[in-house]
């Protein structure tokens, strides 16, 4: 884990035309970003075996780790009026966890959790006893540099 991000969002829903039914709720959680070393390919560090001079890590994406982020005793209902069935209640949490996801996996964090595991990788391989290191990291979303 190289970046914790607590992340809310509030998701409200209206129904009925004469008699309005409200519900508005706060969602709250915490998301890990990281490097899922499960997804290593074959080939992930490039060096000469007894030389360690120079190495170079491909590793793989920064994504969310922890898909049960959302931590249900934190979040809050804020209005309830009216009848809203179980169904309800659960898009709306899939809406907040979409959003969620999406606000955590900006730019400017995968950014700085890929300036951190650089900075953590380097450091342990430099401990390691090699003199250059080189990490990169791919990408699985193609952000748009504007926004």
């Amino acid at each position: 884990v190289f970046l914790k991000i607590p992340v809310e969002e509030v998701v409200s829903r209206e129904k009925g035309l004469i008699w309005k039914d409200n519900l508005t709720k706060k969602f709250k959680g915490q998301i890990e970003l990281g490097l899922d070393l499960r997804m290593m390919l074959p080939g992930w560090a490039k060096y000469k075996p007894g030389d360690f001079s120079h190495i170079e890590l491909n590793m793989p994406p920064i994504e969310i780790l922890n898909n049960e982020f959302l931590d249900e005793a934190a979040s809050q209902t804020l209005i309830d009026e009216g009848s809203w069935s179980l169904e309800e209640k659960k898009l709306m949490k899939e809406e907040a966890i979409e959003k969620m996801s999406q606000q955590a996996l900006s730019l400017h964090n995968v950014e700085a959790a890929e300036a951190l595991a650089r900075r953590e990788l380097t450091e342990k391989f430099l401990k390691l006893g090699y003199k250059d290191v080189k990490v990169n990291i791919s990408r699985i979303y193609d952000y748009d540099e504007g926004k």
